[in-house]
């Protein structure tokens, strides 16, 4: 009888211990994809910086190709 209280408890520490295994590794996933997702949140700020910066430069060149072709527009007149 006592054996089988034994390996009972045995049987208890062992599942206790695979389930704390398992939040641990759940923990540890959950840590990383954190990270992950700040990290690819720096990636998107930077990204959208610069196709901003980009933008504003093409709306200027753009601009000033517009001033350019309206003096050629007026020299021609």
């Amino acid at each position: 009888m006592e054996q089988q209280i034994s390996a009972m408890w045995a049987q208890v520490w062992v599942t206790a211990g695979v389930g704390l295994l398992q939040c641990a590794l759940i923990a540890g996933g959950l840590w990383m994809m954190k990270l992950s997702g700040e990290r690819r949140d720096r990636q998107l700020d930077l990204m959208e910086a610069a196709q901003r910066e980009q933008a504003e430069r093409q709306g200027a060149a753009l601009e000033r190709q517009g001033e350019v072709l309206a003096e050629l527009l007026r020299r021609g007149q």
